[in-house]
């Protein structure tokens, strides 16, 4: 790790086991709106702004864009009621192995900061250096944005930066933020990461990648 200063994490799918009740609940809500619901899709747009991704959704349907609030305000309440939230294994010891060596250390997500601060989660996340969230930014991913704000805040350079990401939109954001970027297959396979500079195929190989240091 000595050319990396930093790790920023998506949440989502790479620290956070949430993407599969997360997934039911948008399911759920667009059902009782009268919504078709692709699961597919839904994965391989994580890393959206929950907000945009509730506004494609009902522009498919030509439905009005400003019921999209309402879309995710129920999406939110289903997941809450139903969700059995877990960290990925291994994942709470590497976040402290990377700050006990030296490393930054931030998470940039899609989601809102009420939720990710919540609860177990939020337990973590108050001891990282920063955290981005989507209800803070302008533009989500695949734009850049949250990973260059991250970058700032930590006072790093991108190329300094190691980016670990599990779907295509957030790949995109953290390469055209100019850093590299690892995809950990979590909820979609390789071919749908392999625009990250390495792939690997679950969070046992991420967390020996990054605690032997082999990452260059």
């Amino acid at each position: 790790m000595e050319k990396f200063k930093a790790v920023l994490f998506d949440f989502d799918g790479v620290i956070g086991k949430t993407l599969e009740d997360s997934c039911r609940a948008w399911a759920r809500a667009c059902t009782e709106s009268g919504l078709t619901f692709d699961p597919e899709e839904f994965y391989v747009s994580e890393g959206m702004k929950s907000i945009e991704y509730a506004r494609r959704l009902l522009a498919r349907h030509d439905r009005d864009p400003q019921m999209a609030e309402a879309l995710v305000s129920r999406k939110d309440q289903l997941y809450r009621e139903s969700n059995q939230f877990s960290f990925y294994v291994g994942i709470e010891g590497l976040v402290h192995q990377l700050r006990g060596d030296g490393v930054k250390v931030a998470v940039v997500s899609g989601g809102s900061r009420a939720r990710l601060l919540s609860g177990q989660a939020g337990e973590l996340l108050k001891r990282v250096d920063v955290v981005v969230t989507g209800d803070e930014l302008v533009q989500g991913k695949p734009a850049p944005e949250g990973y260059r704000k991250a970058a700032e805040a930590l006072q790093v350079s991108p190329d300094e930066c190691l980016v670990i990401e599990n779907a295509p939109l957030g790949i995109q954001a953290a390469k055209s933020a100019g850093m590299a970027c690892v995809g950990v297959c979590s909820t979609l396979s390789h071919s749908h990461l392999r625009s990250a500079d390495r792939v690997v195929a679950n969070h046992a190989e991420l967390v020996q990648l990054l605690s032997e240091g082999t990452v260059d």
